[in-house]
């Protein structure tokens, strides 16, 4: 999936090299700026400047919801690897978590790393990393809500963040 002009998604399969998707522009005042796709490949989301998340069916590709209650445009969204709730970062330095289905607000977590720039969620969905352009970064329990770790070693830029396979925080 990729988004590169203003509120148009385009589905390129990789495999035939031809264009699956194209959803244009009803939003065309506002663009998307982040895109995610659920782990059983059945839904969309995507983040639009507009301060709402559209949900698409991956199947037939229609919309089937708009999430509006967020306050500020998002920045990225990650779908957890076991269900289709979303983690949600947004520009204002907090994460939502949704509950898509139901299409209500789980919980927020406020991050006070601003503005985020790289985030990872850990295989089993219980952890989510940040950073920064405050080059820190910053380790939450999910299930919890609860912080576990604060790096603020860095003395430059941060320029990635992934989890290894074995999810240990150190």
């Amino acid at each position: 999936f990729s988004s590169y002009k203003k509120s148009t998604i385009n589905y390129l399969d990789y495999a035939s090299g031809k264009l699956r998707f194209v959803r244009p522009g009803e939003y065309s005042k506002y663009k998307f700026s982040c895109l995610a796709l659920s782990n059983n490949d059945s839904i969309l989301a995507a983040g639009n400047n507009d301060n709402n998340i559209y949900i698409f069916d991956n199947i037939n590709h229609k919309r089937k919801k708009i999430i509006n209650s967020l306050p500020f445009p998002t920045f990225k969204i990650l779908f957890y690897p076991s269900n289709s709730d979303l983690i949600v970062f947004s520009v204002d330095r907090e994460i939502y978590v949704w509950n898509v289905r139901e299409n209500k607000l789980e919980r927020k977590i406020s991050s006070t790393v601003f503005p985020i720039s790289y985030v990872d969620i850990n295989k089993d969905g219980k952890y989510i990393s940040f950073s920064g352009i405050n080059n820190i970064v910053k380790v939450f329990d999910l299930t919890s809500s609860l912080k576990l770790k604060t790096l603020n070693t860095h003395d430059a830029n941060i320029t990635g963040l992934s989890f290894i396979s074995n999810d240990t925080i150190a």
